[in-house]
């Protein structure tokens, strides 16, 4: 059974193993602040070649998927839905 440490996000940037086969990639990404924030995310692995295979989508924006979720799930209207902003 292959087993190895569990990174958090800190390690992962701080492995320098990361960073010398390119796996970084960096995404501007909206964290409610008035500009986006630029984020490193580990790339895809295992790396053949030079660098990760390059990630396509790194999830929602935030809060888009909020008017599915109240609606769907808590069966909210979309008055009720306008009423809570």
């Amino acid at each position: 059974m292959p087993s190895g440490p569990i990174y958090t996000a800190a390690d992962i940037f701080a492995d320098e193993r990361y960073a010398t086969r390119n796996m970084i990639q960096d995404f501007a990404v909206d964290t409610g602040e008035s500009q986006p924030r630029t984020v490193g995310f580990p790339g895809i692995g295992p790396v053949i070649g030079d660098a990760s295979l390059p990630i396509r989508r790194v999830g929602p924006d935030l809060g888009e998927h909020t008017r599915d979720v109240l609606s769907s799930l808590l069966g909210l209207t979309d008055d009720e839905i306008g009423a809570l902003t």
